[in-house]
């Protein structure tokens, strides 16, 4: 356990001012987006460009917390660092949870708080951003522990995102050649996307860390571009 702190702590002091701009930038999204005043104020459109840096910066920060240990190098953790692959997972997997669901789903709802005098009205208000927030951040550790620097995992990021968009119009040609109509598709599509796309970013993950096979995980991820692309175009279920 005093291992696994040490890493996360570790992780923390190297990447101090970097998650000090990150947290600046969410509360000036925070702010800008939330304090009254007249359309298209100075603070509104302040607001809008942090909360597009803010978003930018945690998909940074994310990968640059896994890579801070990298797994593709030949310095990679086995060979230079006395902890085995599952601590160190767990180490990454602590500290990005805290920065990246708990403490935005926090603020998230004491915001909604303050302006509305209720958290959530209804389950689905909390459960659907959260599950696609965990899609995310997991997506993005899956895809960084992939990559030896941000530069490839960028790229990585923008060839899977076209990647799901154009197998999405392969598939559409196909049913429609085969006969098949084309039916409303269902709003539960993207909750399906996201669980299918968690559940390979952690297979990754845990063959990243553990199996150390960069076949495989390369594997999961055409499969993962290849499933979400499907069930983007085929999920029907349930309709509402």
């Amino acid at each position: 356990m005093n291992l696994i702190l040490h890493i996360m702590a570790k992780d923390l002091r190297r990447l101090t001012w970097a998650l000090a701009l990150w947290a600046g930038a969410g509360v000036l999204a925070v702010v800008g987006m939330n304090v009254s005043g007249p359309p298209q104020s100075t603070l509104e459109s302040l607001g809008l460009v942090a909360m597009f840096q803010f978003f930018g910066l945690s998909i940074a920060l994310i990968a640059a917390i896994v890579q801070e240990d990298c797994l593709t190098e030949s310095t990679a953790f086995w060979r230079t660092r006395p902890i085995s692959g599952g601590r160190l997972l767990t180490a990454k997997l602590g500290l990005i949870g805290v920065l990246f669901v708990v403490i935005p789903v926090a603020l998230g709802l004491l915001v909604r708080l303050a302006k509305r005098g209720a958290m959530f009205a209804r389950p689905e208000d909390l459960g659907q951003p959260l599950l696609a927030l965990v899609a995310l951040v997991l997506v993005g550790m899956a895809l960084a522990s992939c990559c030896k620097d941000l530069g490839r995992y960028f790229l990585l990021w923008i060839v899977c995102w076209m990647s799901v968009g154009f197998g999405t119009v392969g598939f559409q040609w196909v049913k429609v050649t085969l006969g098949y109509t084309v039916s409303r598709v269902s709003k539960m599509r993207m909750e399906g996307i996201a669980m299918y796309a968690g559940l390979i970013a952690i297979a990754v993950l845990l063959n990243q860390y553990r199996g150390r096979r960069f076949g495989v995980s390369v594997g999961l991820i055409v499969a993962g571009v290849v499933g979400a692309a499907a069930i983007n175009t085929f999920w029907t279920w349930p309709m509402r």
